[in-house]
């Protein structure tokens, strides 16, 4: 089974919209399709990002997503396993990236663009694959 990490930033879009994509990727982990796994750290960055980035409707689909979509929830990186990627990635990414890394997942699923696709960080994570919630729908699980 794919295992795969997700980012913040597509947990947030998944609680805006029950349609998106990355509604999509709960799916196939509720169906177990696949292993989906997010950290505490990113339970942390969702529930200061719901008060003021959801409404009630998205803070529901957040609870929803957190209790019953089969989600693995897994401890954060220790701080010697953070340190090696320092200066690779911003500070704030390093919890994130350190997680997927320690936790083996196949994919680390984001929208963080800017961050997480630059060469430097591909390269280090080889063999997990960093990809958006639209490339890993239509080419990975070919939905």
């Amino acid at each position: 089974m794919i295992t795969v990490f997700i980012d913040t930033s597509v947990l947030l879009a998944a609680c805006r919209s029950r349609s998106s994509v990355s509604a999509v990727i709960f799916g196939y982990s509720r169906r177990k399709r696949i292993k989906a796994i997010i950290s505490h750290h990113v339970i942390s960055e969702i529930k200061r990002n719901a008060e003021e980035k959801l409404d009630q409707q998205g803070k529901r689909r957040l609870n929803f997503y957190l209790l019953q979509t089969n989600l693995i929830i897994v401890a954060d990186p220790t701080i010697e396993e953070r340190i090696s990627l320092k200066g690779i990635i911003p500070n704030k990414d390093v919890p994130i990236l350190a997680a997927a890394i320690k936790n083996k997942a196949n994919f680390l699923i984001t929208y963080d663009k800017k961050n997480f696709f630059q060469p430097k960080v591909l390269k280090i994570v080889k063999p997990m694959t960093i990809v958006t919630p639209r490339h890993f729908v239509k080419k990975v699980m070919k939905f």
